[in-house]
């Protein structure tokens, strides 16, 4: 595989992550590579998720509070969190489900007494139970489909023992789609 550190396609420098192999074979293969030959059915479904996912995934448990997956979500720049209990997937907490468990503006609750409330409040008790996942065998087409027909921005990947091993954006599609089209700029 071709990464930023070591090569350049077409005089343009990679961003350092791995590109789908079946993209690399075409560019190689044909620097004139044109749309049409990217939009062939099969190079889309041939990705496969574990080609383009973040991993290793941070998760959080169910005893985690909010105010401290918050601070994860901002200091990691992330936006969701699997939440996993004895190694298993229970759910994933999101920053709309954070931002959803915080005090109103309007409380009469001072800073110290609302700091002190949320620390009482555990993921768990706003978290989503009924998460979408895919293995990392899942193809890039599969995932997409259903962060659309579920209108969710991520999914975690599973290993085969049903432990977190990944996770795969809509980050992750557009970043692949935007190589893409970045290479056929230059072809």
């Amino acid at each position: 595989m071709i990464t930023a550190n070591n090569h350049t396609l077409s005089g343009t420098p990679l961003s350092g992550e791995v590109l789908p192999q079946e993209i690399q074979q075409l560019l190689q293969q044909n620097r004139a590579a044109t749309l049409s030959n990217v939009t062939k059915p099969t190079w889309w479904h041939t990705i496969r998720v574990r080609e383009i996912m973040s991993s290793p995934v941070i998760c959080v448990d169910t005893l985690t509070s909010i105010p401290e997956a918050q601070l994860l979500m901002q200091e990691r720049n992330i936006r969701r969190l699997p939440v996993i209990d004895d190694g298993k997937l229970v759910g994933i907490l999101t920053q709309g489900d954070v931002r959803g468990a915080l005090p109103s503006e309007v409380t009469t609750l001072n800073r110290a007494e609302q700091a002190y409330l949320m620390k009482q409040v555990k993921v768990d008790r706003v978290m989503h139970t009924a998460v979408v996942t895919v293995t990392g065998d899942t193809t890039l087409a599969q995932a997409a489909r259903l962060m659309v027909q579920y209108k969710i921005g991520g999914l975690p990947v599973l290993g085969k023992d049903g432990a977190v091993v990944g996770m795969v954006t809509e980050s992750d599609v557009f970043t692949l789609v935007v190589k893409v089209f970045a290479m056929l700029d230059q072809a």
